[in-house]
């Protein structure tokens, strides 16, 4: 069960003027906000919990309403073997520096943790995925007496020496402080390929009163929905950390502004600049969901989502060619249908993905054409419903955003009611352009979703057939019994090397609300047939002899007991040994060799917590 709190500014108006609309959309995303970053308590509980009890600790049955312990939630024979957390909302990126060293942020999310309900464990690998380990962020400094309620949205960025940042948002409650609600921006940097983190610095915090959550006016901001991107251009600029996000202030019952800011950190400064600057000229209802990048001539390219009615959501660029000190006017590029998001009864949903969470996911890039950029989002449609699928749709400029292409979606899919949704964007060294998502082809009217790939070598004026990512389907009517509906939580990414396109996404395969994160590795000149991909948490992990010598030799090292089950398939798909009749339970480190004849093969090594394939060379 969500929580849900409705703010009451101006609930009682007609809205007849345009400021008053813009207000009834601005406090419906400010709730919006609070749904989705109060994760793991019951906030009016908590407050009557202060009243009834002064100075006392919170008691740990204040959960989320509706909420058990998750522990409960499983089969009683998986409970020790199985993590009962739930890793969601994944960010990822590529270290331009050594192309081996692939950073990924998740959230967990344990609601029966009442003294740690979220945090953000970082993965990384330095052999291009063949293991990952697990370091660590000051997920919530300086908070005193405040209890961490809410937070998440990780974002990853490598500047082009390979120093890795990575940004999130806390949201904690302090009944002591005034206001007590506090939802903060910060930034943290690792100079070793994400083994350690430095300390986490403030980018920009918004604070609101209590009555915000307990039926009263309310006043205050909130910061939300950050992106973040350096630049790696050959210019002066280089080496400039930029982060976009959204501020919503409630200034009284009557009046509330939002705006997409930016903020810029420069190379050798451990500071963000003090004073965020506006990206958009125009006012909007609903300004939210940045994107951004910097081309190779440093331009800093700003993509959102806004619009003042039903009739008048877009998708906007805005370009600033001073290192992010102004921007010139927006360029719209595209129309966007999307009713929820201006609170209008709308029977367009998406099964597993709750209403709240339900959102365009608009990204941009710089594409390899000469002043290229490409965008996609989720939309049934532009000025209105085109069917009851979600779509991923696609635009692109050839002019640096003066200009947009007419938009088109990526899935031509043969049932329009498919849901196709939450795509990523990433363009190839080489230029191919990436595009991943979740798809229900193989189940239109169900819930089983794949995760896909799409590719482009021409800018995306056309794109091959899709290709799954993901070697098994997620359930979606399970996707968020762990984690109480925060599901899949919203983006995934897709990095990419000259060769390789790696989707990295949260992945629900075993149907029974445990979720973790998967990375595929598939070649980008043919993406087809059998490629590697696997689990990056930290159930298990594998270890392949490459190139071999006659045999194939694997150390599966069970950091969690699991049955575990081996397949070795030819470079063309065919199994050529299978033993599943020695998958007996274990744990610990346990080798497996297959005698085999020279050539290319893939491993498929299966457990309890998901699988990895491992490709190897068998030599004479």
């Amino acid at each position: 069960m969500r929580l849900f709190f409705l703010f009451f500014f101006g609930a009682t108006l007609a809205f007849q003027t345009a400021q008053a609309q813009n207000n009834k959309l601005i406090n419906h995303a400010t709730e919006r906000i609070l749904e989705e970053k109060l994760r793991g308590y019951d906030i009016k509980a908590m407050v009557q919990w202060q009243k009834d009890h002064p100075g006392e600790p919170l008691a740990g049955h204040i959960l989320l309403k509706g909420t058990t312990p998750a522990a409960q939630s499983r089969d009683v024979d998986q409970i020790v073997a199985t993590n009962p957390e739930a890793e969601s909302e994944v960010h990822a990126a590529i270290n331009p520096a050594d192309s081996a060293n692939i950073i990924v942020a998740g959230v967990i999310q344990d609601p029966s943790n009442f003294t740690a309900p979220l945090d953000i464990p970082v993965r990384y690998t330095k052999n291009f995925g063949q293991t990952w380990q697990t370091s660590t962020i000051d997920f919530s400094p300086s908070t005193g007496f405040a209890v961490v309620a809410g937070g998440g949205d990780p974002v990853i960025a490598f500047d082009k020496s390979g120093k890795a940042y990575l940004s999130w948002l806390v949201l904690t409650l302090d009944f002591l402080a005034t206001p007590p609600i506090t939802l903060a921006l910060y930034n943290s940097t690792s100079t070793n390929k994400g083994q350690t983190w430095g300390a986490p610095v403030l980018i920009d915090k918004g604070t609101i009163s209590l009555e915000a959550l307990t039926g009263g006016g309310g006043t205050g901001d909130l910061v939300d929905k950050q992106w973040m991107t350096t630049d790696q251009s050959s210019t002066a600029t280089e080496g400039n950390l930029y982060v976009s996000y959204t501020r919503f202030e409630i200034i009284d019952s009557v009046t509330s502004t939002a705006q997409i800011l930016l903020k810029k950190k420069a190379k050798t400064s451990n500071a963000f600049s003090a004073t965020p600057v506006q990206v958009h000229t125009n006012t909007y209802g609903v300004v939210q969901f940045s994107s951004i990048v910097v081309d190779a001539d440093g331009r800093v390219h700003v993509s959102f989502f806004g619009g003042n009615s039903i009739t008048d959501m877009a998708l906007y660029h805005a370009v600033s060619t001073d290192a992010g000190a102004t921007f010139a006017p927006e360029t719209k590029i595209s129309d966007i249908f999307f009713p929820s998001l201006v609170d209008e009864p709308t029977t367009d949903t998406i099964p597993g993905v709750a209403t709240d969470r339900l959102y365009p996911c608009p990204h941009i890039a710089v594409g390899k054409g000469a002043n290229t950029l490409l965008a996609t989002w989720t939309s049934n449609g532009l000025t209105s419903a085109l069917t009851s699928g979600y779509d991923i749709w696609f635009a692109k400029s050839t002019n640096n955003g003066n200009t947009w292409s007419t938009p088109k979606k990526i899935n031509p899919g043969s049932n329009p009611d498919a849901h196709q949704f939450y795509s990523a964007l990433n363009v190839s060294p080489g230029g191919t352009l990436c595009v991943s998502y979740y798809d229900r082809t193989d189940d239109p009217s169900g819930t089983k979703t794949h995760y896909v790939l799409a590719t482009s070598n021409d800018d995306g004026a056309t794109f091959k057939p899709s290709v799954n990512a993901s070697s098994e389907a997620s359930d979606f009517n399970a996707i968020g019994s762990l984690n109480g509906g925060f599901g899949i939580g919203e983006y995934t990414q897709v990095v990419t090397t000259p060769y390789y396109a790696i989707p990295v996404w949260s992945d629900g395969r075993t149907n029974d609300g445990n979720i973790e994160l998967y990375a595929a590795f598939i070649p980008i000149t043919g993406t087809s047939g059998l490629y590697e991909w696997g689990n990056i948490t930290n159930a298990f992990d594998v270890v392949v002899k490459n190139p071999s010598t006659q045999s194939i030799d694997l150390q599966i090292n069970m950091k969690k007991t699991s049955a575990v089950q081996v397949q070795i398939f030819t470079n063309d798909g065919r199994l050529v040994a299978d033993d599943s009749g020695n998958n007996a339970v274990v744990s610990g480190s346990i080798n497996r060799r297959f005698d085999v004849q020279p050539g290319t093969y893939f491993c498929k090594i299966e457990t309890a917590f998901g699988a990895v394939v491992r490709k190897v060379l068998v030599i004479q």
